[in-house]
């Protein structure tokens, strides 16, 4: 007889005792036995002892036995998974398509999302990087401005210790460089101080940029700029001329700008340049942007104080209010003027919700056709329960299903994916390759999501398929189909009520861009071309206008600092007689020739326009709009005194309220000046619409004629004016396809239930057909219950739909109208298609041979 006390044997517990154990649910079942058996003659001690030596010993047999466990459970539930999905290929089919939608969608916005978050981190000091920003107080209301006093930079340097560096940052008129006998406009340079790239990461490829800048006749070039100017060999130590005033020196050549950066430029100047040309240095002129570099571990808003002190030293900040908005933040949470802010966050939130409803409706697709067919696998579940499975198991057996179906879904998905991302981008306007999606933390996020989806797409059936009785189920007693089924129509309701709400969100986006383009801005911008004044064509600017007035087909030629589509600049030194000393009133400004109005068929509606012959000395004339009379009084302005931080004078006009920004914000008063001619950035030209293409040569020849040396380059202000919408266009566009997913995922869906439903059918079809049922009376008893769910699901979504959208609209000053007819509409639309898709299968069910329906099973 063995000694019950000798020392336990290594491997006690061998591999065919664990996994009977295992299977049993008690991993050490086989030694409780003997254990109290031991306990009861030799004492707990002993016993204890004794029990915890076998385990121990025991250790590597568990383990291996556990890992051979776990891969025969694997193997077992991958060999049924599989099995099913042989059998029944066509759901099998519908319900990957369904969840590949799913994925596709939501791998596509979150690829769009990284790069959208990704924006100017690359710096290596992204992180301490700031730009300075203040607000204005007019009468209780901020007006937000992300430029900055001209002089701020090096007194920032200077007086702030906390900052390690700091630079200015300068858009350059577009000017002409020539290498030998070529010329090219540049339009996309930036004046920078030295210190730029010591704050800014941009890797260089010819030169030093650290030194580069600090001679005033340099240049930096990026590489496509060039390759543009120096096809034939590396671009450092070449000279080239600016507007055929001043040679400058290529000193460096860095890489080109990375798409994800909000500083974007291919020509950088030292700030020498606008020094050299006049720029007013002044503590009140806000035209430049000022970016500094903190020390580590500083705080930005007692430096943001400190800057506040700097500037108060220099000029009055009692309105004002000076901040550090974080570099990384630019791009997603910028703003300027009245506005909120917000940016291009808000998309980030939008898309990422539209894409967080596209994968619940296809997680609900899975859910419906499982919960469907749970009958059909009824016997499956009973039969296991009554060899000893436990509800634990046969819940993993159909959470390992839907996984399993997440997964064979993200292959398919990853090939929508690559299949789609060029459309993708020309949509979204973004150049995503699919190496981004190589980054170990998106590869992990993904297969998080996929897990995720898996298993939210399997939680319901799961949990109704594990909750069948042996007994019921083996009586034939079990109706899973028809039990759910009112969780079913919950469920397509639900996700239809989803589409709709997508696709009437999509609509009212689309109809808020089409009335934006297609609203009057209140002068002619169909039949106005604008030319940009590079370099010392405002030379010729009289010459050029005097030639063009000489031509029928030109209506009209002027000049101005801004494009009438584009009125940016703004001051608070408006002041008339009877204002009120202590009322700050932000006022936009627009330098113009004299025949400004006339030119672009802006209506007067009160007074006149500027004369051609210049007004005395120390008396200007001023152009006020509707907006800014109904400011200064009630009754007619003009005659009324008038200064704009300079001399004062007189209004002599009223021109009618024009949209010189976007529909999104209220027209702003505005002040017109009449400008010297070296303030101009753009003449006008407006041609005879009945001769477009007559008006357009003329126009060139006369260009040529008159600037040959400059090429010949223009803009409408019709595209101007549209290209403001981008933005809302390419939102627009996304959401539009988003709502094609949702529709279509619940298109596969419908299909999928009717199918079902047809199949459950099919005998009561057979007899219905032989009692004299027609085929019309067979589809429409099938398409009956589709047809109230989705008009169930449209009536739910239209008021909520209409309600968000309402709200977004909200944002816009002048808006589209949500009628009836529109709703109208898209319910419509998705009644047809779900209805479509469902009448396919009935008239498949209702179509075969009735005799062929009665033999079924």
């Amino acid at each position: 007889m063995k000694d019950p006390l000798a020392p336990p044997r290594l491997a006690s517990l061998t591999f065919k005792k664990i996994a009977r154990t295992l299977e049993n649910g008690s991993l050490l079942g086989d030694l409780e036995e003997e254990y109290r058996s031991l306990a009861r003659w030799k004492g707990r001690r002993r016993a204890d002892l004794w029990y915890l030596g076998h385990v121990f010993a025991s250790l590597p047999a568990l383990l291996g036995a556990l890992v051979v466990w776990k891969v025969i459970m694997i193997k077992n539930f991958l060999k049924v998974t599989l099995r099913n999905i042989v059998r029944h290929k066509g759901y099998a089919f519908l319900n990957v398509a369904g969840l590949a939608l799913g994925l596709a969608g939501a791998i596509l916005i979150s690829l769009w999302v990284r790069d959208e978050m990704s924006f100017n981190r690359f710096h290596e000091n992204a992180a301490s990087i700031f730009r300075v920003e203040f607000d204005q107080d007019y009468s209780g209301k901020l007006f937000h401005v992300g430029v900055s006093p001209v002089p701020l930079a090096p007194a920032l340097k200077e007086s702030i210790p906390e900052i390690e560096d700091a630079t200015r940052y300068f858009r350059v008129g577009a000017f002409l460089v020539r290498v030998g006998d070529n010329a090219f406009y540049e339009d996309n340079a930036r004046v920078v101080d030295p210190a730029f790239f010591r704050i800014f990461t941009f890797p260089a490829v010819e030169g030093d940029p650290l030194a580069a800048l600090s001679a005033p006749d340099s240049l930096v070039l990026t590489e496509s700029a060039a390759r543009r100017y120096f096809p034939g060999g590396p671009a450092f130590g070449k000279t080239v001329n600016i507007n055929n005033q001043r040679d400058a020196v290529v000193r460096a050549v860095i890489r080109d700008v990375p798409a994800n950066s909000d500083l974007r430029f291919d020509v950088l100047v030292p700030y020498a340049y606008l020094a050299s040309r006049g720029f007013e240095e002044s503590w009140t002129n806000n035209s430049i942007l000022t970016y500094v570099q903190l020390k580590p571990g500083q705080d930005p808003g007692a430096v943001a104080m400190k800057v506040q002190d700097v500037v108060g030293r220099n000029r009055s900040v009692e309105d004002l209010t000076f901040s550090l908005k974080p570099l990384v933040d630019l791009h997603l949470r910028s703003h300027f003027g009245f506005e909120a802010p917000g940016g291009a966050a808000r998309y980030v939130s939008i898309f990422s919700l539209a894409a967080a409803i596209v994968l619940l409706i296809a997680c609900i697709n899975f859910m419906n056709l499982a919960t469907a067919r749970s009958s059909r696998r009824a016997l499956e579940v009973g039969l296991r329960k009554v060899v000893g499975a436990r509800r634990s198991q046969v819940v993993g057996q159909f959470f390992g299903e839907s996984i399993l179906f997440a997964a064979m879904a993200l292959v398919l998905a990853t090939g929508l994916v690559a299949a789609l991302l060029p459309a993708f981008n020309r949509l979204a306007g973004k150049s995503i390759g699919l190496g981004t999606m190589l980054g170990w933390p998106f590869l992990s996020g993904l297969a998080a999501l996929t897990v995720l989806t898996g298993i939210l797409a399997g939680i319901y059936p799961a949990l109704v398929l594990s909750s069948f009785r042996p007994a019921r189920v083996l009586k034939g007693l079990v109706r899973a189909g028809i039990r759910s089924a009112g969780f079913r129509r919950i469920l397509v309701v639900a996700q239809f009520s989803a589409s709709v709400g997508l696709m009437l969100g999509t609509t009212v986006v689309f109809r808020q861009v089409d009335f934006m383009r297609s609203k009057s801005p209140g002068f002619d911008r169909e039949h106005v071309v604008a030319l940009q004044i590079r370099g010392d064509t405002v030379k010729s600017y009289q010459a050029l206008k005097k030639s063009l007035r000489q031509n029928p087909r030109i209506l009209g030629v002027t000049a101005a600092t801004e494009k009438p589509t584009g009125i940016g600049s703004n001051s608070d030194v408006a002041n008339w007689e009877g204002k009120d000393p202590n009322w700050s009133l932000s006022t936009n400004m627009l330098y113009v020739d004299a025949d400004f109005p006339e030119t672009i068929d802006l209506p007067i509606v009160e007074g006149r326009g500027f004369r051609e012959v210049e007004p005395p000395a120390g008396e200007p004339e001023f152009v006020v709009n509707e907006t800014l009379a109904r400011l200064i009084g009630p009754g007619p302005v003009e005659g009324t005194r008038f200064s704009y931080g300079g001399p004062q004078g007189r209004i002599v006009g009223v021109v009618k309220d024009f949209h010189f920004d976007s529909l999104e914000a209220k027209i702003e008063p505005l002040v017109i000046l009449r400008g010297r001619e070296d303030y101009f950035r753009y003449i006008l030209v407006r041609f005879d619409g009945a001769d477009a293409l007559g008006g357009m040569s003329a126009l060139e020849a006369t260009w040529k004629s008159v600037l040959p040396g400059y090429p010949f380059e223009y803009s409408f202000l019709d595209e101007d004016f549209n290209d403001m919408y981008a933005a809302e266009k390419r939102m627009g566009g996304i959401l539009r396809a988003f709502a094609g997913f949702a529709v279509l995922i619940g298109c596969l869906g419908l299909f999928g239930l009717a199918a079902y439903a047809a199949e459950r059918r099919t005998k009561e079809i057979g007899i219905r057909k032989i009692l004299g049922a027609s085929i019309l009376k067979v589809i429409t008893l099938l398409c009956r219950e589709f047809l109230v769910l989705v008009g169930l699901a449209n009536l739910i979504a239209a008021p909520v739909a209409a309600l968000l959208m309402r709200n977004w609209l909200g944002r816009y000053a002048y808006r589209t109208e949500m009628g009836a007819a529109l709703f109208a509409d898209v319910l419509l639309v998705t009644m047809a298609v779900g209805l479509s898709t469902v009448i396919f299968q009935a008239f498949r069910a209702a179509s075969a041979d009735p005799v062929k329906s009665l033999r079924y099973e």
